[in-house]
């Protein structure tokens, strides 16, 4: 998983962070269909993905098979369904 903060972004494992000198975009781009931008800050492999929740206000969230939940932006939050309902 990536984030973006405070300008700079990060990939996360589960032991450390480390600061990568791409933008989240560029990483996008370069990792093509292996990658989901879930909001602004997140960035995250679609391979990774347990579960897509809708919630009732029209939200959403995405569960990790880490165990990590991600909020979705409400801009992206159709465009993740629809490929992670591509890959079921």
């Amino acid at each position: 998983m990536f984030v973006a903060r405070e300008g700079e972004a990060y990939a996360l494992t589960a032991e450390k962070e480390y600061l990568v000198d791409y933008t989240l975009t560029e990483l996008e781009t370069r990792l093509g269909s292996d990658c989901a931008h879930a909001s602004r800050a997140d960035l995250v492999g679609v391979a990774h993905i347990e579960k897509f929740v809708s919630e009732t206000d029209g939200s959403a969230r995405l569960l990790l098979r880490d165990g990590v939940e991600i909020r979705v932006s409400r801009r992206r939050k159709d465009e993740i369904k629809r490929r992670l309902e591509q890959l079921a």
